[in-house]
């Protein structure tokens, strides 16, 4: 079923600079929106790789590099927008990848966890079995090597950012904001709810695969006392 007609799918192709496109696939983040990113970066990657450098997804949207020197803008777009014109977001493939993730909640590894639960007016016990209940869509990489974006929680799991800044959270954070949970790599500085610790690092520089979780696959937290 064709999904986007000629004049949406114009609206939705943005240029950056004379060396990138971004498509975009939504105006806010839906498992949808996510969904449709992802496939259809890896229909790019499958089908014009030989005319762009790269292509990655985001949250909802996928960003196409490309070298003016060997390809043209209006080829590249014209060859997107033929991409568009058939793309229907279909579900079907592979069963999605699942990684176990253990996890420690609360105390000096999850500072934020008490004020996170006052925020939702349940106890920790009740948090964590609704956070750890069910697997974890991986939404996307970014902001820092292996940085992992998970979601989407429900309604009655959503508290906003903090409004001071977290310097130096170290690597393995478990963050909470927005309805969606993020694993960190390295140490950095956030303004997300650090409730938990874990062993897991999703960037290793020197494996020959340093990314462990890609987006598209699942993420289920283990409850555990110790790492």
């Amino acid at each position: 079923m064709r999904q986007f007609q000629e004049n949406e799918v114009i609206s939705r192709l943005i240029p950056l600079g004379d060396r990138a496109i971004l498509v975009r696939f939504g105006s806010e983040l839906t498992l949808r929106s996510n969904h449709n990113a992802q496939a259809f970066a890896e229909i790019c990657r499958t089908r014009i790789g030989s005319q762009i450098l790269g292509c990655s997804s985001n949250l909802v949207s996928v960003i196409l590099h490309y070298d003016p020197l060997k390809t043209r803008f209006a080829d590249l777009k014209n060859q997107i927008m033929l991409l568009m014109s058939t793309f229907d977001g279909d579900d079907k493939g592979p069963d999605k990848i699942l990684h176990a993730v253990n996890v420690i909640y609360g105390g000096a590894q999850g500072p934020c966890l008490g004020e996170v639960c006052e925020i939702l007016g349940m106890d920790e016990d009740q948090f964590i079995r609704l956070h750890a209940k069910a697997p974890l869509h991986a939404l996307a990489l970014g902001f820092s090597p292996g940085f992992l974006y998970l979601g989407l929680h429900d309604e009655n799991l959503r508290v906003p950012r903090r409004e001071h800044v977290q310097e130096n959270v170290p690597a393995g954070s478990i963050l909470f904001a927005a309805g969606q949970t993020a694993i960190t790599s390295r140490p950095i500085r956030t303004g997300w709810h650090v409730i938990g610790q874990t062993d897991f690092r999703n960037f290793d520089p020197l494996s020959l695969t340093p990314i462990k979780v890609n987006p598209g696959e699942l993420v289920k937290f283990e409850v555990v006392q110790s790492l």
